[in-house]
């Protein structure tokens, strides 16, 4: 009798461990249903196999427990154990996971962003804090709400800090940091990035190098988002804008169509100095397309949209720090360089340390890049032969890349590192079963077609790549004498690209037969990875008067192009200075026998020039 009441402990240990691999079991199965889009036949097997695995160990702890069988007791124990730790691993890399794709994904019509105000001075003494501020001060801001930092922002310090100032309204940024240069205002409200955001301007530095930020503010805003939307990305064509950004400029603009009826993608490039009507300014004043995001992202997304006349469906945002990082984590891309040439390094996030230093080797032909040669070969444009063609280029052959090599990735450890260096860099209105709906799409059609199983990616489907061009010209300010160099596009171009567009995203399997433009007509015989521009159009370029003025030659002149830019302005004499090492001026990060530094910057007319030194 005494031996009876004996508390069977194995058995109850087995059946409370067996439990809770039940529940631990049962979170796994949930949280990872989210997922089953990328494959649901493997999903499936998983989950029956799983819920067997998990039904069989509690039954054998049960009947460990009635039956008091001890050795069927430490063999529920033991497999509850191994299924509990195994879970509990899983459930880490289920976590970060779902972190990442978490940080990712904005499909709602409305988000929180920190904006960030500066009150910027120019070569001023006099004033330095807001303190300093008086009712003559000349404040210029922008006259527009949409403007969270100008306007929005700039207004409520005023506000909030009863600071009552000679308000001076403009209509974008561009307008006015060249007001506060020129003296019509003493304080310019402008983002905290705003150095960043005209240092690409030749001859802005000089000016730039001479302004102080006396104050900054910032705060949460909700702002307008492209929400996403409810496409089957498997029967459905969509489009999607892929915007790569540096210090909250889009200097990579691409708008992409995928119709999977067809398997055929479009890839349509659009420089980033292109001189277009921006959406969020007022009348929709012309300006360049880069500038559009230091307003917001719907703006960019707006101007594009009606540059094109094509309705966005998706976005995808990724900053240049995410490009290193997702490529390093891939393991690196084999591309193609027609040149070798010295690139800029990026910073990162949180250590600029080296960025902007060229000492970013990229060799010639075929090779394999890590993340900061493909970042460096994705924004080179000075040594191409082809210039900012070249970089446009290779900008859609960086993207397919990394696609393809996402799509063909087995190990699960680098698909994690990939994934979260995109959850800290990658922003999108795509939603979670749509990202898995394009997974599985993609990885179905590798598997179970004959060119997919010999060549990837590159077998099924059609790249046609395109991009809108223009040409070369520029807007002067006579007093400043600075010159903003811009990119006029041709209305033929962005015509017969819509229609390259139009006629991939045409709902059938066949072809769209009624656009007439001339990229059309070349349409079906194009093959993947096949760009098709056409660079000239013969339509009436209209330029603004402005006067011969002194080039930007750093980085970018040799000396064989400066004495040739030189040929034809004989009364400039010219004084050579051969930088070697040791020297006070030398440093490794630049480029060799190109200039680095000139005595008159650029801007400046050359008819009041008489002597350059470089």
């Amino acid at each position: 009798m005494t031996e009876k009441k004996k508390i069977n402990v194995l058995g109850i240990l087995a059946a409370i461990l067996s439990v809770v691999q039940i529940a631990i079991g049962a979170y796994m199965i949930i949280t990872l249903s989210k997922y089953s889009g990328i494959s649901e036949s493997l999903f499936t097997s998983l989950f029956v196999s799983l819920a067997l695995i998990l039904f069989l160990i509690l039954v054998m702890g049960i009947y460990g427990l009635t039956c008091r069988k001890n050795v069927v007791s430490v063999l529920a124990i033991i497999l509850s154990a191994g299924i509990i730790a195994a879970s509990i691993y899983g459930i880490g890399y289920i976590n970060r996971l779902e972190k990442s794709i978490d940080n990712m994904i904005n499909t709602e019509t409305e988000q929180t962003e920190t904006n960030t105000v500066a009150f910027v001075t120019f070569n001023n003494k006099e004033l330095e804090n807001i303190d300093d501020f008086s009712m003559s001060t000349k404040f210029g801001y922008i006259d527009n709400e949409s403007f969270i930092a100008g306007n929005v922002l700039a207004l409520e310090v005023l506000e909030k800090n009863s600071l009552y100032v000679n308000q001076v309204p403009y209509d974008n940024y561009n307008d006015l940091i060249w007001g506060l240069f020129s003296g019509e205002v003493e304080v310019a409200a402008l983002p905290d990035n705003y150095y960043s955001m005209f240092s690409v301007n030749d001859g802005y530095e000089e000016y730039l190098d001479q302004t102080e930020v006396i104050y900054t503010y910032s705060k949460d805003m909700v702002i307008e988002n492209l929400g996403g939307n409810d496409k089957d990305l498997t029967t459905e064509p969509f489009t999607v804008l892929l915007m790569g950004m540096d210090e909250q400029r889009t200097d990579t603009l691409i708008l992409a169509s995928f119709n999977p009826l067809r398997m055929t993608v479009t890839l349509t490039s659009i420089a980033r100095d292109s001189y277009v009507p921006i959406a969020c300014y007022k009348g929709q004043a012309s300006d360049k397309i880069n500038h559009s995001r230091t307003v917001s992202r719907q703006c960019t997304i707006d101007t594009v949209q009606n540059l094109m006349g094509i309705d966005i469906d998706f976005y995808v945002e990724v900053n240049f720090y995410g490009v290193v990082e997702m490529v390093d984590a891939m393991g690196g891309l084999l591309l193609y360089s027609p040149v070798t040439f010295v690139g800029q390094q990026a910073g990162y996030e949180n250590d600029s340390t080296g960025r902007g230093h060229f000492n970013v080797w990229v060799g010639k032909g075929w090779l394999q890049r890590d993340g900061q040669q493909t970042l460096a070969l994705a924004r080179e444009r000075h040594a191409m032969p082809n210039g900012d063609f070249d970089r446009q280029q290779h900008q859609q052959e960086v993207i397919q890349a990394m696609v393809k090599k996402m799509l063909e990735m087995r190990d699960v450890d680098k698909i994690l590192s990939v994934i979260e260096a995109a959850g800290d860099n990658v922003k999108t209105n795509f939603d979670l079963n749509q990202m898995t709906q394009l997974i599985n799409f993609g990885i179905k059609a590798i598997n179970t077609t004959y060119e997919g199983k010999i060549t990837g990616v590159n077998g099924i489907f059609n790249i046609i790549n395109t991009r809108v061009t223009g040409y070369s010209s520029s807007t002067y300010n006579d007093s400043l004498e600075l010159n903003l160099w811009i990119y006029k596009l041709y209305k033929g171009s962005i015509a017969d690209n819509k229609a390259v567009i139009l006629r991939n995203i045409w709902k059938d399997d066949t072809l769209r037969a009624d656009y007439s433009g001339e990229y059309d007509t070349l349409y079906p015989y194009y093959d993947q990875y096949q760009y098709i521009t056409k660079d000239f159009y013969n339509e009436v370029q209209v330029h603004e008067p402005t006067p011969d003025t002194m080039p930007n030659m750093v980085n970018s002149y040799t000396l064989k192009d400066v004495k040739a830019w030189l040929k034809e302005r004989n009364w400039i004499t010219l004084n050579v200075v051969e930088v070697k090492e040791g020297d006070e001026l030398y440093d490794q990060g630049y480029r060799h026998n190109v200039v680095i530094k000139q005595s008159i910057n650029s801007g400046k007319k050359t008819s009041n020039i008489t002597e350059l030194t470089i």
